[in-house]
């Protein structure tokens, strides 16, 4: 009899057990079914502004050149009168009645991404808006918690050293400037931004430069190679403020083709990035040129070697490991200068990460300068591009003032917008308090 009671006792045990187990596991999927099916992670949050423009748009007019074949985005709130804006790439006018009404792009927001660990420097983020309570925001992550943060001729400094950014980090924030366009005439005002030295070395065929194969055999030497002349292609930035007004030469600027009718005073922007497609016959060189206020940097590569040079104010900073094949087969190459240091990216592959301090401070309106050049080497350059890094302001206007510090306590985060002087941020919130970790809810995925 006692022991009928001991085992109906153990059995009433393991009845509650299972439902405690049950109940906690009901109560647990209800919490993901909330948190990450109805509030975003699976249901899509439409973007309504454009202070993450260009990589994430608001509401805006999809526009396409006619004279380049570019297209691009404008927020369609401020569009300019007359009807029509310029081309970003080509400075040709646009009419926006072409234009295509867009809806705001799409993001999932992936709450499990900070489960395990916290946000990354540039990382975009879903956060609570601390303007409207229960709305979500999108920026990017610029400062950590406990760091002192400064906003710099456009760069972010982190504790009195600029914040560099890694090679997926720069593609993810770079900014269109220029693409060459697969058809154009001589005359066109995409090519002339583009110049060859010595003139005709390089030449514009169906979307593409090529620079012809040596007249004669190649060098056998390093000497008779060196007394090759160099072929460069040398960019050269041509911007318009009207439809009516010629492009003129003119620093590479923050502004932005979402924003066509801003009338801030904008600021050069000397971080920039050299993309192609590169095919290369062995039996020479290719140099790569990058230049900025108080710097200048020439890369030599020689497959036939298998090696580089980078070569910094006239002298030699760094060797390049390189294989033979790198450039013979359309690789994908990217040169890029920015936050102080200067990458070198073949087919996703990093051959160079180089950091420096900027020699000295000079004008502002220097232009900022890129070439290719070739020395006895057939070479095919395709899908060309020009591209820039965020320039961050010290904040949209009239707030923020240059030098301001912004400390954050140990579970605060700095979060700016890519559409810098158009976005309340960060420079505006931390005056007050900063983004709490509790208010970030997760990374955001554009959809």
């Amino acid at each position: 009899m006692k022991t009928n009671v001991l085992n109906r006792g153990a059995k009433n045990v393991r009845i509650s057990r299972e439902l405690v187990h049950a109940i906690v596991g009901v109560g647990v999927l209800a919490i993901l079914v909330r948190t990450w099916l109805v509030q975003g992670l699976i249901v899509s949050v439409v973007v309504t502004s454009g202070s993450m423009a260009p990589h994430l748009l608001g509401p805006h007019l999809q526009l396409n050149c006619t004279d380049c074949g570019r297209s691009f985005a404008c927020d369609r709130e401020s569009l300019p009168n007359p009807l029509s804006v310029i081309c970003p790439n080509c400075g040709a006018a646009c009419e926006t009645l072409a234009g295509l009404d867009r809806p705001g792009d799409r993001v999932l927001v992936d709450r499990s991404a900070f489960l395990w660990r916290s946000p990354r420097r540039w990382e975009s983020v879903v956060f609570e808006s601390p303007e409207d309570p229960g709305a979500f925001a999108v920026k990017r992550v610029a400062g950590l918690p406990g760091e002192s943060v400064q906003l710099r001729g456009g760069d972010v400094f982190v504790n009195g050293a600029i914040a560099t950014k890694s090679i997926a980090d720069q593609r993810a924030t770079a900014i269109g400037v220029y693409e060459l366009p697969e058809r154009a005439s001589a005359t066109d005002e995409v090519l002339q931004r583009w110049r060859c030295e010595p003139s005709e070395s390089w030449q514009y065929v169906d979307g593409r430069f090529v620079h012809p194969p040596p007249p004669g055999p190649p060098a056998v030497d390093l000497q008779s190679a060196s007394a090759v002349p160099i072929d460069w292609l040398s960019y050269h930035h041509r911007r318009c403020l009207r439809p009516s007004e010629q492009p003129r030469l003119d620093s590479i600027l923050d502004e932005s083709s979402y924003d066509p009718s801003e009338s801030r005073v904008l600021s050069p922007v000397s971080d920039v990035i050299l993309r192609c497609r590169i095919s290369a016959c062995c039996g020479g060189a290719i140099y790569l040129r990058a230049s900025t206020v108080g710097d200048e940097f020439t890369i030599e590569l020689d497959p036939d070697r298998s090696q580089g040079q980078l070569i910094h104010n006239r002298q030699a900073a760094a060797t390049i490991a390189l294989a033979r094949e790198a450039l013979s087969s359309r690789a994908l190459l990217e040169l890029m200068l920015a936050d102080h240091q200067l990458v070198l990216a073949i087919d996703d592959r990093p051959l160079m990460e180089y950091r420096y301090q900027p020699f000295a401070a000079g004008p502002d309106n220097q232009t900022a300068l890129v070439a290719i050049g070739a020395r006895g080497v057939e070479v095919d350059l395709r899908d060309l591009q020009i591209l820039r890094d965020i320039y961050y302001t010290t904040g949209p206007d009239p707030s923020g003032e240059p030098g301001t510090t912004y400390q954050l306590g140990p579970d605060e985060y700095f979060l700016l917008g890519d559409n810098s002087p158009h976005s309340l941020d960060s420079r505006v919130w931390s005056l007050q308090s900063g983004i709490s970790a509790r208010s970030i809810v997760g990374r955001a995925v554009k959809w």
